[in-house]
């Protein structure tokens, strides 16, 4: 069975998106945020040349309905994995990209964070899919440090 790839990238959502459309291309994506609206989302993924996420998943944050891709609300992690898995069809075809971790481990903590990129990274990869994780270059380093392992790649 072929596994997929997983990549930290340490930059700019424009950073992470064009790291993810040099190795997913236009395969199917679903996005997870904490920090930033889907429409700011969107507006940055266009530009990138990956085709727009089938969904977005925020967390906590109420879902708006004017939005061009359906956007859902998760309350907690368990939830998010959930919704983000639901919104993929293939997933050894898909990828999975979760913007902004330090937002993540503000609303979660450190640990939970931890515990749902691990459940992201490792069961999407093992799949076949991909993910990516974005943390900005102003992140906590401990918090970097802590989920590099999590990870095939980092990019910084």
């Amino acid at each position: 069975m072929d596994t997929g790839r997983s990549v930290l990238v340490v930059g700019t959502t424009d950073d992470a998106l064009s790291s993810l459309a040099a190795d997913a291309g236009d395969a199917p994506a679903v996005a997870a945020l904490a920090d930033t609206t889907p429409q700011a989302l969107l507006e940055r993924w266009e530009s990138s040349g990956v085709a727009s996420p089938s969904r977005i998943v925020t967390l906590g944050a109420d879902a708006p309905t004017d939005c061009a891709v359906p956007v859902e609300s998760a309350s907690g992690p368990a939830d998010l994995a959930a919704a983000l898995r639901a919104g993929l069809e293939d997933r050894a075809e898909a990828a999975v990209y979760v913007d902004a971790v330090d937002a993540f481990a503000d609303a979660l903590g450190p640990e939970r964070t931890f515990r749902l990129l691990h459940v992201l990274t490792r069961g999407h990869t093992y799949a076949g899919g991909s993910a990516y994780a974005r943390a900005p270059p102003d992140a906590d380093p401990a918090l970097v440090d802590i989920l590099v392992p999590l990870f095939d790649a980092v990019e910084r």
